[in-house]
């Protein structure tokens, strides 16, 4: 389950790959203990706006929380064969159910705490709803009663 660290707060990038996330973007980045944090102007505290921006202009992933923009890690080959192994585990028991799984291709913005990321897997138990704040490609957990759960895959 997602436990509300981002996966860049627990990321360790090296200064190679801060020279390559600088070099595939148009906006500046700022590398400090191992972790990568878009600058907007110069500021440090982002709006959701700034969030997509920044979103839209980069090859790399980016969370976003609490007014935080952090540049996402680059998976490992262990973490993307744990990842595939949980999805097949979390889809064999959402057999016959209304839920469905999702990969980390979607953006999801948790409606509780305001964090967007892209986790592993998520699990929607209604049709997901579009973020009308950040943008029509993020979906919304926390709109219905219904659960949502959301998991980082670690290893």
């Amino acid at each position: 389950m997602h436990d509300g660290t981002t996966q860049a707060e627990s990321a360790t990038y090296t200064i190679e790959d801060y020279v390559r996330v600088e070099a595939e973007s148009t906006i500046k980045h700022e590398f400090y203990g191992g972790v990568i944090r878009a600058m907007a102007g110069g500021a440090t505290e982002h709006s959701v706006e700034d969030y997509v921006q920044i979103e839209q202009s980069s090859s790399v992933k980016h969370e976003f929380h609490n007014g935080q923009v952090l540049a996402m890690a680059e998976g490992t080959q262990d973490h993307a064969r744990f990842a595939m192994e949980l999805a097949f585990q979390v889809r064999a028991q959402l057999a016959g159910r209304s839920c469905a799984a999702y990969s980390s291709d979607l953006r999801v913005r948790v409606a509780a705490t305001g964090l967007i990321t892209y986790p592993d897997l998520s699990v929607f138990c209604a049709s997901p709803v579009a973020d009308s704040e950040a943008d029509a490609r993020t979906m919304i957990r926390g709109q219905s009663s219904r659960p949502v759960r959301m998991v980082t895959a670690s290893h």
